[in-house]
């Protein structure tokens, strides 16, 4: 994670391109510009004093996220990423679904994570990472082949020909 002391605030403007009227908190950090929007001006002026204030203590602001140390570790703890859902989801539903029940879920997840991923160095070819996830991230934990013997039984005498 790297941080920068280098912050600058500027004035809550509002949304001209919204419908519904949205105010926007815009700051600097590190050179990089930073915004967000609230449905009030006064949530607007709440987020940017806590924002001011943080400054005013000291704290470091992460680059990426544009936020102070102590709000980038409450956002951490704000609960499982997507992707976690996503494989809990996945894992809960696998031995219940029909086959095609779970190529649906799957290419649902696939189409919505690689839109999810932040756009930081070192990312892969959307892709590639559809493909990380189809083959890898997305499959119940566990070892696959024995999920398929146990979702198989065949005996060595059995008469069925598709065993595994």
């Amino acid at each position: 994670m790297s941080t920068s002391y280098d912050v600058r605030f500027w004035d809550i403007r509002r949304n001209a391109s919204s419908k519904t009227p949205s105010y926007e908190v815009r700051w600097k950090v590190g050179g990089k510009q930073k915004s967000k929007s609230f449905r009030t001006k006064a949530l607007g002026d709440n987020f940017l004093s806590a924002l001011r204030q943080a400054a005013k203590r000291g704290e470091a602001f992460d680059i990426a996220t544009g936020l102070p140390e102590s709000m980038v570790e409450a956002e951490k703890d704000a609960g499982p990423s997507f992707l976690n859902f996503a494989q809990s989801f996945m894992a809960s539903r696998w031995l219940h679904s029909a086959a095609r029940t779970r190529e649906t879920d799957t290419y649902a997840f696939l189409s919505l994570i690689p839109i999810l991923v932040k756009d930081l160095p070192g990312k892969p070819a959307d892709d590639e990472l559809r493909a990380v996830l189809r083959d890898h991230a997305l499959l119940p934990e566990g070892d696959v082949v024995t999920w398929l013997r146990t979702a198989y039984p065949c005996s060595v005498g059995s008469k069925r020909r598709h065993c595994l």
